[in-house]
């Protein structure tokens, strides 16, 4: 179980070990949140991972380095390639709130409701639809920008 405990402004990137010589991708993932007092989760391309890291000097994290687009927790919306996208199903994102990113349409979950299926030109009207900006991930892995505690509850591996 991975867990995040970032006393100061830090993003976190998943990439999976290809030192097997065969890459599995993580296709989704589940994050518990526990205190923070800022949370972005979301996804990067793999080949942007060096820009993305978030310090008090640069403020990049997910969302907002170029080729990655994120849930911002305390913002209720997202992020892509710097660009805020409000979610008007979005309610207060807590401590105990569970969030999950599919890689399939881009979907976001908050608590088991779908909240936002980037890449689906069908979604439900209540939910954040399709978006002409997303970036095309070749390789998706997840990020997240926090400053606070939450965990990795669920990883999910292509097959």
């Amino acid at each position: 179980e991975y867990s995040i405990d970032a006393k100061e402004w830090t993003t976190l990137v998943l990439v999976p070990d290809a030192s097997a010589g065969y890459q599995r991708t993580i296709k989704a993932f589940e994050v518990t949140l526990s205190t923070f007092s800022t949370a972005s989760v979301g996804w990067i391309d793999q080949s942007q991972v060096g820009l993305a890291v978030a310090s008090a000097g640069n403020k990049k994290g997910v969302g907002v380095a170029n080729s990655s687009f994120a849930l911002d927790c305390c913002r209720l919306g997202f992020l892509v390639n710097s660009v805020f996208l409000a979610a008007p199903s979005l309610s207060a994102i807590e401590e105990g709130t569970v969030l999950r990113c599919e890689t399939d349409k881009c979907k976001f979950f908050v608590n088991d409701q779908l909240v936002a299926a980037l890449l689906d030109r069908d979604a439900a009207a209540d939910v954040l639809s399709y978006s002409d900006n997303l970036p095309r991930l070749a390789l998706p892995v997840p990020c997240i920008t926090i400053k606070g505690k939450c965990r990795f509850s669920l990883i999910e591996l292509s097959y």
